[in-house]
């Protein structure tokens, strides 16, 4: 067993190891100053065969220019007794460490879009894990957590009703009570909508919400996915209507919260395809991001629009964004 039955995992001592991420410049940046670029999702399940036990996986997205890979424990993984679930995150979390990557832990125990049809159970549920697992790897410097994936229906400002908005900050007071010091992504929508000016409300608004004191924006970042209603954000009023990509928006909203743009993918349907330039825009404003993919998958829903070079879509993108001038390390 890799650690002890204790509450907290100790601290690792190996120069391998990455310091903890920061919150600087708008975004989340690595110990060394670059924005995080992960790969996603290493799926934890109910067993431990997958590429998220895999050294070789973590070395794989490492050498492509990644520094970090999202781990979702899916609705599978969450039926495993809590000790066993985080007994098996222990691996993930040393393969993550020997391979100098980060995780980017998270819990996705619902199908996206829906964690708020049940708010009072999801809500006891979530608290269980955070309250476990976060305080477990708390003094782990290079894992950081996501809370919980597309908590509501597309992400529009609308749908974060008075029960979502109250779970959610639930959740944050227990994860932050169990890890004070641990950088978490959140509320990891499935867009930006309508506009920069009504999201910066709806999250200011959780302030007033859970144990009262405000959120510490120096150890948390407004998590989101960048699809086409992301792709218009505006920077205010009612309507998301921006032909920018969303940059204005984008810009305005990380003026005044840290961003991470944890999803993003322009091939599972055809209405994507314009957003094959989402990393590039990520890169230029220098907002964090992370891919629907990881190295080597080759198995899309559909063809690889427009690079349609075989299906390595993150290899292709990665190469790409090289080829336009961005630099991106690997370290």
């Amino acid at each position: 067993m890799l650690f002890p039955s204790t509450t907290r995992a100790p601290l690792f001592t190996n120069t391998n190891e990455r310091g903890r991420p920061v919150i600087t410049s708008g975004t989340v940046r690595t110990d060394t100053g670059q924005i995080i670029r992960a790969g996603e999702s290493f799926q934890v399940g109910t067993g431990t065969g997958t590429q998220a036990f895999q050294s070789s996986e973590w070395a794989a997205n490492r050498a492509l220019g990644l520094n970090t890979m999202r781990v979702a424990v899916n609705s599978n993984g969450a039926t495993l007794p809590l000790a066993t679930l985080l007994s098996n995150l222990d691996i993930v979390v040393e393969c993550a460490r020997i391979n100098r990557m980060y995780c980017m832990l998270g819990y996705f125990a619902a199908t996206p879009g829906s964690w708020d049809d049940d708010i009072p159970g999801n809500t006891t549920k979530w608290i269980t894990f955070w309250s476990a697992a976060a305080a477990r790897y708390s003094a782990l410097p290079w894992v950081f957590y996501e809370m919980v994936n597309e908590p509501t229906a597309w992400g529009q400002v609308s749908t974060f009703t008075t029960a979502a908005r109250s779970g959610l900050r639930q959740v944050y007071d227990a994860m932050r009570a169990a890890a004070p010091d641990t950088i978490i992504a959140w509320p990891s929508s499935a867009n930006l909508s309508p506009s920069a000016s009504q999201y910066a409300t709806l999250i200011s608004g959780l302030d007033a919400l859970g144990n009262g004191q405000p959120i510490d924006w120096t150890k948390c970042a407004l998590a989101y996915h960048y699809y086409n209603q992301t792709q218009q954000l505006a920077v205010s009023g009612s309507s998301n209507n921006a032909t920018d990509q969303g940059e204005a928006g984008l810009r305005a909203l990380a003026a005044t919260y840290p961003l991470l743009m944890t999803e993003t993918n322009w091939w599972i349907e055809e209405a994507r395809i314009g957003l094959v330039d989402a990393l590039d825009l990520h890169e230029s404003i220098g907002i964090g991001w992370g891919l629907l993919r990881r190295a080597g998958q080759t198995t899309p829903t559909r063809p690889d629009w427009p690079l349609n070079a075989g299906g390595l879509f993150l290899e292709n993108k990665l190469a790409q964004l090289r080829d336009r001038g961005f630099n991106i390390p690997v370290e």
